[in-house]
Order: C-alpha cells, then sequence, then structure tokens
C-alpha cells in the first residue's frame, strides 16, 4: 500500500511540476513577444538560440536564423572584443544583469546601428538555459544632431515625445535642450528609492521642477504604494503610473473602467 502510495504521489507531484514548467514558459513567451527591446538567448559560444519578434522589426533579422550564428559576429569588428569580455563577466555573475558597452549591431540590410545592452545568464533556468541579452536601439541618440530635424517634424505632427528613463543611461541634460522633447519619464529605480533616501527624494523633486521650468510634463514611472503617491502629487509631478493605480489588464476591462469613469 506504501509503495502504491508513493507511486500515486510521485505521479501528482510531476503533473504538478509539468503545469507549473508550462505556465512559467507560456509567461516568458508573452513578455518576450510583448517587449519593444531585441531579446534573444544565446547558447554556448554565443550561438544564438532564440529571436524575439522585435529582432526581425528593429535589426532586420531573421527570427529564424540558425543557431550557428554568434551574436558577436553581428557586433561592429571595433567593439568586438568589449562585448566579449561582457559576456564572460555574465556568466561569472550569474543571475546578475552585466551591462554591455554601447556597440553596433549589423542589420539585415548590412548596415549598423547602435545599441544599449545587458546580459544576465540564466543557464541555471531550466526553461532558459542560456545567456538572456536584452538590447535598445541608441542611434537617435549617438545621432542627435541628424535626428533633430525629424523629431520636430513629428512634432508638429502632433506626436508627443519623451525621454524615458531620465536620469538613468543616455538621458543627458543636452537632449533636453537639443531635441524637441515633450515629456520626461522618471526613472522607477528613483522612485523605488525615494520613501527611504533624501537623496533620491531631490533628485526626483529636481527632475519635477527642472521638467516644469522647460515647458515638459513629468511622468514617474513604478508607483506601488500610496506614500510614493503622496510624495510625488507634493512634487507637482504631472503625471504617474504603475502597480498602485492599476495592473496589467484586458483592452476589454479597460473599455469597462473608461465606460464607468465618463458616467
Amino acid at each position: 500500500m506504501r509503495a502504491i502510495a508513493d507511486v500515486i504521489i510521485g505521479s501528482l507531484l510531476r503533473r504538478d511540476a509539468l503545469k507549473a514548467l508550462h505556465q512559467s514558459e507560456q509567461r516568458f513567451s508573452a513578455l518576450v513577444r510583448r517587449a519593444s527591446d531585441v531579446v534573444m538567448i544565446l547558447g554556448d559560444d554565443s550561438c544564438l538560440r532564440y529571436l524575439g519578434p522585435s529582432a526581425c522589426q528593429i535589426l532586420g533579422w531573421d527570427e529564424q536564423l540558425a543557431p550557428a550564428t554568434r551574436y558577436l559576429d553581428a557586433v561592429h569588428p571595433d567593439e568586438r572584443e568589449r562585448v566579449h569580455d561582457a559576456l564572460k563577466r555574465a556568466v561569472v555573475l550569474p543571475g546578475e544583469h552585466v551591462d554591455i558597452a554601447d556597440h553596433r549591431l549589423r542589420c539585415g540590410d548590412e548596415n549598423y546601428i547602435w545599441c544599449q545592452a545587458t546580459a544576465t545568464d540564466l543557464s541555471a533556468d531550466p526553461n532558459i538555459r542560456g545567456i538572456v541579452i536584452n538590447a535598445h536601439d541608441i542611434s537617435i541618440m549617438n545621432d542627435a544632431e541628424s535626428s533633430n530635424g525629424t523629431l520636430h517634424q513629428l512634432r508638429e505632427l502632433g506626436v508627443a515625445l519623451a525621454i524615458d528613463d531620465f536620469g538613468t543611461g543616455y538621458s543627458s541634460l543636452a537632449y533636453l535642450r537639443q531635441l524637441p522633447i515633450n515629456l520626461l519619464k522618471i526613472d522607477r529605480s528613483f522612485i523605488e528609492a525615494m520613501t527611504d533616501s533624501e537623496r533620491d527624494r531631490r533628485v526626483v523633486a529636481v527632475i519635477c521642477s527642472l521638467g516644469h521650468e522647460l515647458g515638459m510634463e513629468t511622468i514617474a514611472e513604478g508607483i506601488e504604494t500610496e506614500r510614493q503617491l503622496e510624495m510625488l502629487r507634493g512634487m507637482r509631478c504631472d503625471l504617474v503610473q504603475g502597480f498602485h493605480l492599476g495592473r496589467p489588464t484586458t483592452p476589454e476591462a479597460i473599455a469597462k473602467l473608461l465606460g464607468l469613469r465618463q458616467r
């Protein structure tokens, strides 16, 4: 009887484990397919094992790219060595996000675009088993002068322009002077820390004040507590977004919510 019970329990545990694995794979697939950045998974020797749909849109790469293709082969020769060094650091620091120095990637049309990326070694995760590269196009920031005319034309058409994650990465103050920006999105890392850090609180207040002085609206990302919301109200932050206000939901649920508010 005990042996039979062990077999039944083992079967149930395996069933639950397979169900959890399937759900995890579905969540990962949905996350990657909705990402606006280029997401890819590298196997041994930096060989591509998976390409997200954005790789097709941004880089013009084939989503069914042969697994033998190496990520480093697409990197411009001038930056290949330091990208290789970053990938090696990611292997030494499994689970940690390792910044990859700005580098150029070859597109499907043989031209290059500048990318900013991170590498995370998730080889221990049975659903991934590789290094996840998350990259986004920063060509406009590396060539702001030639892009300025295009941005002005977009603004004249009524398109609002925002600098995302202001305070980090390429969100230089110089771009506030050079580019026709409407909105500043304050990076969530400052919002998360401002309740416990006086310095981060001052940074957020300064960004809000700077945006208003330059005639821009400010948007705070990642609001998860009432205290954060109250602080931002005191700083006259114009707009906020985050789980405290509402979690991702279906278009139907949003339409219903908007209908209730209009009444």
